[in-house]
């Protein structure tokens, strides 16, 4: 994939300026993985976010000096280019390092879709030490208890 997509909202560099989107990356760098073995790699792998990937999430948490810029966003990307990991990501971020109370919710078509989502995000936690102090599993969802915050798939 390349930058920019064919259909993008544009945002102001202010607003990318002042979004947490560096902090997710540097997030998903630390401590995101490769899930499985694919074209990003073998299965335990350190995830290395593509520069389309960066410039994404840049967009996707920009601030507006008020908080997001926006409350929603619509990704669409095209199969095998790591929206399970980018969707792990946005959710393990937003659960931790998100505001207080945070509700995160994975949605998709199909439960077992849903879940592959929820899946990656919990094979990152148990390869992180740090992640796995503070992080509490379910069947169906993922609790930060001292934030608050939880996700459901």
């Amino acid at each position: 994939m390349s930058w920019p997509p064919q259909w993008l909202t544009p945002v102001p560099q202010f607003d990318l300026d002042n979004g947490d989107g560096d902090t997710v990356i540097e997030f998903a760098e630390a401590f995101g993985i490769i899930t499985k073995d694919s074209v990003a790699g073998p299965a335990g792998q350190p995830l290395v976010m593509r520069d389309w990937q960066k410039e994404l999430i840049r967009h996707v948490f920009a601030g507006d000096g008020n908080g997001y810029r926006n409350r929603a966003s619509l990704i669409l990307v095209p199969r095998k280019n790591g929206k399970s990991a980018l969707g792990s990501v946005f959710a393990l971020y937003s659960l931790i390092l998100g505001a207080k109370g945070a509700e995160v919710y994975s949605v998709a078509a199909t439960k077992e879709q849903a879940r592959i989502v929820f899946a990656d995000a919990k094979r990152m936690v148990e390869a992180s030490p740090e992640l796995v102090q503070s992080l509490k599993f379910t069947a169906t969802q993922l609790s930060c208890l001292s934030l608050e915050a939880f996700t459901e798939f």
